[in-house]
């Protein structure tokens, strides 16, 4: 099917989705029949998700009975896709049509996203040791003389909107995922962390996830040699440091092709009201 159908099949989807509010299984029901069913549902679901009128608890129980193992299994991780995608509903519904079109299984996680219910943070401290090692590599090469800190920076985790709230930022667009005390001085973090992450993220099992912890031990890097920001131009200075080595890492990594994404997201940077 071609694109242009899929996108026609995504508006369709979202139509029914506001339109009948549920969508009714059968029992028995073809692939084609079931992915037609499982696209305008995942319209609804987001569209319900974005205006807080249903929980994902809610909507597991709404799955019904009688469906074939697989077919649950399908329903359910599409809700939980549902419940952590940024896309709006047709672009959400477009990804799953071509998802349950082509055969195979919905990927296990939204991988754009990286991330995992609210709560559910996924960092180890072997990961915590790996990363930070290699971040301390990538800084001690690219500065010879700096001095290594005593002691393992605190990890804290918050949402998405707590970390903007830290940052004093009223646009969540313009919020990191993650920030250091080092980079922001004049935004204490709570509870004398040192790094604030965001809780949703799978830092064990996500090489871009990943490559942001990195990013955030460089900033903590930058912290104990240079000492805190406080004018916009050095903040910005240290900020591409930070994303050029992580773009490093990427690069060495296998994860080449976020390396586009993560420079730009280098050049985006910028100050808002600061000196």
């Amino acid at each position: 099917m071609e694109k242009l159908q899929w996108i026609l099949l995504g508006a369709l989807a979202i139509l029914i989705g506001l339109c009948i509010g549920q969508t009714v299984y059968a029992d028995p029901m073809g692939r084609e029949q079931f992915c037609q069913a499982l696209v305008a549902d995942a319209a609804r679901v987001v569209i319900l998700r974005r205006e807080k009128r249903i929980t994902y608890e809610q909507t597991l129980a709404s799955i019904p009975d009688g469906l074939p193992a697989d077919q649950v299994a399908q329903l359910r991780r599409m809700i939980d896709l549902a419940f952590q995608t940024p896309e709006d509903p047709m672009d959400f519904a477009v990804s799953i049509s071509q998802a349950c079109a082509s055969g195979g299984p919905l990927p296990s996680k939204y991988d754009d996203a990286f991330v995992h219910r609210a709560g559910e943070h996924h960092l180890t401290q072997p990961t915590i040791g790996k990363m930070y090692a290699a971040a301390w590599q990538s800084y001690n090469t690219a500065h010879p003389d700096s001095i290594k800190p005593d002691r393992m920076p605190r990890i804290g985790f918050a949402t998405s909107q707590g970390i903007c709230a830290a940052l004093k930022s009223k646009l969540d667009r313009d919020c990191a995922l993650a920030i250091t005390g080092g980079e922001r001085a004049g935004y204490p973090l709570p509870d004398g962390v040192d790094i604030l992450l965001d809780e949703a993220s799978d830092y064990d099992d996500n090489l871009v996830a990943g490559s942001i912890l990195l990013h955030e031990f460089v900033h903590y890097f930058q912290y104990v040699n240079l000492g805190s920001v406080s004018v916009c131009e050095v903040a910005i200075e240290r900020e591409h440091e930070a994303y050029k080595l992580q773009a490093g890492w990427l690069a060495a990594h296998g994860g080449g092709e976020y390396v586009a994404r993560v420079m730009a997201a280098s050049a985006k940077n910028r100050c808002y009201r600061q000196p």
